[in-house]
């Protein structure tokens, strides 16, 4: 992914995570972690994020996965998709 491109991803992960009051060990049981911290490394751009953990996190928002990629996008983010 480009770097635009992730950081937005990234900030979509964040944000809709928050708005819906989830912590990142809830999304790491999603993404199949054992624990938060990998969620976290992922969110917080430590550790790499590819295609496969956009499409299990658009599965559990019930969210098309465009939502990551499209910065038009932010408007159905806040409304909680």
């Amino acid at each position: 992914m480009e770097n635009k491109t992730l950081e937005y991803a990234l900030l979509v992960m964040k944000k809709l995570r928050v708005e819906r009051g989830l912590t990142q060990q809830d999304l790491a049981v999603a993404l199949e972690y054992q624990t938060g911290k990998g969620y976290s490394d992922i969110e917080n751009g430590r550790r790499k994020l590819c295609l496969e953990h956009l499409e299990k996190l658009a599965k559990f928002y019930q969210v098309p996965i465009a939502i990551f990629f499209e910065e038009n996008s932010t408007k159905t983010v806040q409304e909680g998709a």
